[in-house]
């Protein structure tokens, strides 16, 4: 039976580390150690056990423990919340916090619209902040029409959703939808009226554009 970091020597060897690093413990150790302290801790916010759980984690060496972990209290950059999302996404782990902290990381840094589509996708389906929400629909039909960014056609079907009930963003989203239908007419029947209807919206308010091919 391996009894390397348990009882107390385990709090012992977390004693060490706190007062010496972790630098020459073999990674698959150290991540066993992080994660049987996060359990006995109660995951608890403690700021040297979340520095060595992402450091195992970069090391490639993480269970659904750290991963957990990392989703509560992690703080680092847009990259790094993917890379442990998807982590935590093949561990079957629960990331919403993690999603959220994305999703206002990008709003934020105007960084990484494309790549956080599945995130958002995953975020949408669980309880979301309806404000982080519409405001990423915003910016991601902004990036759609000004910066052609491409764009599932699960974003629009959200649009959609929640368009009607939003204020400043409806004018952006429906212009980005319009957009997406002259391209990729739909084979569904009920699309023709929204579209007149929307168009008809602008030009009675005196806005006009061009390159709307008819449906």
């Amino acid at each position: 039976m391996n009894t390397i970091f348990s009882g107390d020597f385990m709090k012992k060897a977390y004693e060490a580390i706190s007062q010496y690093g972790y630098e020459d413990i073999r990674d698959k150790r150290l991540m066993r150690l992080c994660s049987r302290m996060i359990r006995k801790r109660n995951y608890e916010e403690d700021e040297l056990l979340l520095e060595i759980a992402f450091s195992t984690f970069k090391a490639g060496k993480y269970d659904e423990v750290i991963l957990e972990y990392l989703n509560r209290y992690y703080l680092g950059t847009t990259e790094d919340y993917l890379d442990i999302w998807k982590a935590a996404v093949g561990f079957e782990v629960e990331a919403h916090q993690l999603e959220e902290k994305m999703l206002c990381q990008v709003l934020f840094t105007e960084h990484m619209l494309e790549e956080s589509g599945p995130v958002f996708d995953a975020y949408y389906k669980a309880h979301p902040n309806i404000k982080i929400v519409r405001a990423y629909l915003t910016y991601s039909a902004y990036g759609y029409l000004m910066k052609n960014f491409q764009m599932k056609e699960g974003l629009f079907q959200c649009m959609e959703i929640e368009m009607d009930q939003m204020d400043r963003g409806r004018d952006i989203c429906s212009l980005a939808m319009l957009k997406y239908f002259s391209e990729n007419p739909p084979e569904e029947e009920g699309y023709s009226g929204w579209v007149y209807r929307e168009v008809g919206r602008f030009m009675n308010r005196g806005l006009y554009f061009r390159g709307l091919r008819p449906l």
